[in-house]
């Protein structure tokens, strides 16, 4: 199972492709009006535990053209030691806003988890 692991309290960066909804690469995502990436507990909470934007952790076409990074901080990942789930929201205009399927090894993954840090 393919999943974003991070040791608690540590930084961490991820690079995903973002698809459109066909499947091909997206070439024009410093576009979007909005970029939103998201942890919470579980897909029914209310509230995210780390939320990241354009400019403030989320860095487009790096490493690559069609590519994201986000970038977690310290204070991020201090939640407790578990699994939670994260989604990755497009907004292009009003009327059109989705959320990406999110890769990690290259395959699907929605699966964010925080571990133990051993040091």
């Amino acid at each position: 199972m393919n999943r974003w692991k991070v040791k608690q309290g540590n930084t961490s960066r991820q690079e995903f492709p973002v698809y459109d909804k066909k499947g091909v690469l997206i070439p024009n995502l410093s576009e979007a009006s909005e970029i939103k990436f998201v942890v919470k507990r579980d897909v029914d909470s209310a509230e995210a535990l780390i939320t990241k934007t354009v400019d403030s952790g989320i860095s487009v076409d790096t490493p690559l053209e069609g590519w994201l990074e986000i970038a977690l901080l310290p204070s991020d990942t201090e939640a407790e030691v578990r699994r939670y789930v994260m989604g990755l929201q497009i907004i292009w205009s009003v009327e059109e806003k989705w959320e990406t399927i999110m890769e990690i090894g290259g395959r699907e993954s929605d699966i964010f988890e925080i571990t133990k840090d051993v040091v």
